[in-house]
């Protein structure tokens, strides 16, 4: 779950020699509002739509560094890390550099989350289960045996703190639909379900959950 897993092939970088009228056409083509500067594969920086148009078309970018923001990722970090980085700014891509500085690529906002839904089960048939506990009674190989109990098996699992009530909101996609036994084990060991979502309406509560999981995570 390397960010340099997640880099656009399709999306090329813009150089100094380029000018504002190409740039914003690159723009166009690739959809983004937003594209990385490389100069001999280094990375200057990320220029944005909204100050090109208020440069002349003929415009050469290197005349632009000083309007250029400085943002990258290291291809060896977590993809998370593309999460807190897009929560934080406006930037509809994210630059990608080896350890060395040298420009890889970009990952765009549509394919993280194309990433997660490939990658997080949230594509998978089966069935969510929402529950909530103290931080301190949380163990996922609990959870797990408890699944597994019911011929069942967790595709995807993760946390969510609720500081203000000293809770943990703990999200699990299962491999089936037929949650009955698994529901009924959580009651007997005295976890509290707070809610549960079937094959028809679990993708878009998992991108409401990933929606706040880049709330926590830019915390």
């Amino acid at each position: 779950m390397l960010a340099s897993l997640i880099v656009n092939p399709d999306i090329l970088e813009l150089y100094p020699n380029d000018t504002v009228e190409e740039a914003l056409k690159a723009m166009e083509r690739y959809l983004v509002r937003h594209l990385p500067v490389v100069d001999k594969g280094t990375l200057l920086g990320v220029v944005g739509k909204e100050q090109l148009l208020k440069e002349p078309a003929d415009k050469k970018i290197d005349k632009l560094k000083g309007h250029l923001v400085e943002a990258r990722l290291l291809a060896q970090m977590h993809f998370f890390e593309c999460y807190k980085l897009f929560s934080k700014t406006d930037l509809s891509v994210v630059p990608i550099v080896d350890p060395d500085g040298v420009f890889i690529g970009v990952v765009t906002r549509s394919d993280l989350t194309k990433y997660m839904a490939e990658n997080t089960g949230i594509n998978e048939a089966g069935a969510i289960v929402v529950l909530t506990m103290p931080p301190k009674d949380y163990s996922l190989h609990h959870l797990a045996q408890m699944v597994e109990g019911n011929d069942a098996h967790i595709l995807h699992a993760y946390c969510c703190p609720k500081e203000a009530k000293n809770e943990l909101e703990v999200t699990l996609k299962l491999n089936t639909t037929r949650i009955g036994g698994v529901l009924q084990t959580f009651h007997r060991y005295g976890y509290t379900v707070l809610a549960t979502f079937d094959k028809n309406n679990d993708t878009d509560y998992l991108n409401d959950r990933y929606e706040a999981l880049l709330k926590y995570l830019n915390m």
